[in-house]
Order: C-alpha cells, then sequence, then structure tokens
C-alpha cells in the first residue's frame, strides 16, 4: 500500500550530501590513501546542464550513497580555464574518472540523469576492482573501461604529472 510504502521511505536514512573538493590533488593523495577512484565534475554556473545534474542528479539519495565510494571533485571552468584545457574538456558537464594513480578509466560528456550515472559509476567501480582487467587493459595500453571514449588514446596518459604541474603556483 502507498501509505506503508511513505512511511518507510520517511524512516529510510538521507544520504549524506556529496563531500565535494576544489583540489585535484589533494584528491589523488587522498585516493591513494583510501583506494576509491577519483570523480572530476567539471562544470560551469552559467551551464544549464551542469545545474541540472547539481539539482536531480547529485542530490538522488542512490548517487548520493554511491558517491562514498568516490574522492569527489568539482571544478568550475571559469576558475580553472588551464585545468579545462589539460583535460580537453570541450563541453560541459564533462565527469572524469581517474584510478588512485592518476590514470583516466573512464569519461562522459553532457548531462546524466541519475539512473544513467548510476550505471557508469557502477561499471567504474566494477572495472576498477578487478586487478586482472585493470592488468589486461593496461597492457593492451586501453584504460577506458566504460567504453564511450574508444579511439581516445589522448586520455590514456598519466595525469599525475598535470595535477602536479597545475597545484604549483
Amino acid at each position: 500500500n502507498a501509505e506503508a510504502a511513505q512511511q518507510v521511505a520517511a524512516a529510510a536514512p538521507v544520504p549524506p550530501k556529496v563531500a565535494w573538493t576544489h583540489s585535484l590533488p589533494k584528491a589523488l593523495a587522498a585516493s591513494k590513501r583510501t583506494h576509491k577512484p577519483v570523480m572530476v565534475d567539471f562544470y560551469a554556473t552559467w551551464c544549464g546542464p551542469c545545474m541540472q545534474m547539481m539539482h536531480t542528479t547529485y542530490t538522488n539519495p542512490a548517487v548520493r550513497t554511491m558517491m562514498q565510494q568516490f574522492t569527489p571533485v568539482l571544478i568550475d571552468v571559469d576558475s580553472a580555464p588551464e585545468l579545462a584545457q589539460k583535460f580537453e574538456v570541450t563541453a560541459i558537464p564533462t565527469t572524469i574518472f581517474f584510478d588512485p594513480g592518476g590514470q583516466v578509466i573512464a569519461r562522459s560528456t553532457g548531462y546524466e540523469d541519475p539512473t544513467e550515472f548510476l550505471k557508469l559509476t557502477q561499471e567504474v567501480l566494477q572495472k576498477s576492482h578487478h586487478p586482472e582487467t585493470e592488468r589486461k587493459a593496461s597492457a593492451a595500453g586501453h584504460r577506458d573501461i566504460c567504453g564511450r571514449c574508444p579511439g581516445h588514446s589522448h586520455h590514456h596518459r598519466d595525469y599525475l604529472s598535470i595535477f602536479e604541474a597545475a597545484s604549483k603556483p
């Protein structure tokens, strides 16, 4: 019955808000300690789809719960245009996932509703926690695990040096 379902939903604990950071070097350092992948969302305050993700996708309880398994970073492309350029962000929102070593493991551009975003994050977590899959992908020189950017070898560089260079004055 609908009333019982509402009572159960009301009694369920609300997951915490996404714990965004704005520092890529700090996020990577934390990722090395926690072994959580880093998720970077490139956005702008004037971007309609970006704001839609902020107000729908990232507020969704299931997404908020899933985000606890990542080190989330929020980068405003207007405040950090050099980072957007280094990561070849040509449209926003762009979400890039990194392993704890700084390697790109997935990339997505455009608005994703909660269902699409959860599918992507589940794929990232599944692949990032299977060492044999990672070893084979690395041996083949291929780091795109979600199949969203085939043929984009420029995403397969080690971005740790870019993070470190970008953090220096």
